[in-house]
């Protein structure tokens, strides 16, 4: 299973924090080099893979990959286990083989052995803190699963720095319409809750890397759901195309922006393209590069509802 939780869209500043419960770590214990404190959850001296209805292994990690695609672990060893009975295989080389999808996966490359080994030591650490918060998930106490992802081998105040140093006040002012209170009609039975990601409406999780984008995201997740209600279609809109084309209307690309902006551009412009076409690049330094042929969705309107 993998995290497809999406928050609500408001017209505020939104930051998607994907890959920050991955990586949240307690800074106390540590050095400002390595760690030396136990992981929250130990592993065992030896794992064990095999089939059957009690075999037992290390908890099962997902490696989230920057876009869409989700690769999943496989120990090699495992294909060759055909009979039901125990192989043992030591826990040291089932992670040592994680860390090398990791790196594989995500083009990690360290400048020395050193760094290297310090990075492997706050992956393990970090790999064993989302086992514990997904063993917590299998006993109800969690909504949701978690998988690695490419912030793996940070440390927690690693991560803020390198995606949460947005200054709101640097934003240029822009014209953001009056919120509207939304009233149900009386007639209406609406239920408690709903899930769009069960009836296909929500696309899978992205990343906005280091750039602070989280507008465009959440500008194209807004319209993704509704073109979905409007026409059965799931289609993925271009963050890209928001962040090189709005600059105009008062954003600032990876600078920061609002989701209103971009929908007053998708509706002037005609449509936005999709990611296919105009896939995205964490960066804000190109031109617009918008083509009529390749809009995806449309917007003829939007309304702001004011935050309960």
């Amino acid at each position: 299973m993998r995290r497809k939780r999406r928050k609500a869209m408001k017209t505020a500043l939104l930051c998607l924090f994907f890959g920050l419960a991955a990586v949240r770590s307690d800074q106390q214990g540590r050095n400002s080099r390595f760690l030396s404190h136990t992981p929250l959850l130990a592993l065992p001296p030896v794992g064990t893979i095999a089939i059957g209805p009690h075999s037992h292994s290390l908890p099962p990690i997902g490696i989230h990959s920057p876009r869409f695609s989700i690769q999943t672990f496989q120990d090699p060893h495992y294909v060759e286990v055909q009979k039901k009975k125990l192989v043992p295989i030591p826990a040291e080389d089932l992670i040592d083989e994680e860390w090398k999808t990791f790196k594989m996966t995500y083009a990690k490359v360290y400048p020395t052995s050193e760094i290297e080994s310090f990075r492997k030591e706050v992956f393990i650490e970090n790999r064993a803190k989302i086992a514990k918060f997904n063993q917590e998930y299998s006993q109800g106490k969690r909504n949701f699963v978690q998988q690695l992802n490419p912030f793996g081998d940070l440390l927690h105040h690693e991560f803020t720095q390198l995606l949460n140093g947005f200054n709101r006040s640097t934003l240029p002012r822009v014209n953001v319409p009056t919120p509207t209170t939304f009233i149900p009609s009386a007639n209406v039975a609406l239920p408690a809750t709903v899930d769009w990601r069960q009836v296909g409406a929500v696309t899978p999780v992205k990343s906005q890397g280091s750039c602070a984008s989280c507008w465009a995201f959440a500008a194209a997740g807004a319209l993704e759901g509704h073109w979905f209600r409007k026409t059965g279609q799931l289609v993925d809109v271009s963050e890209q195309n928001l962040i090189d084309c709005t600059k105009s209307y008062g954003n600032d690309g990876c600078m920061g922006g609002l989701v209103d902006p971009a929908f007053q551009y998708i509706r002037a412009n005609g449509g936005v393209d999709g990611e296919e076409s105009y896939p995205y690049e964490s960066r804000d330094d190109q031109q617009c590069r918008f083509k009529s042929e390749n809009v995806v969705a449309e917007c003829t309107g939007y309304v702001d509802i004011a935050e309960a």
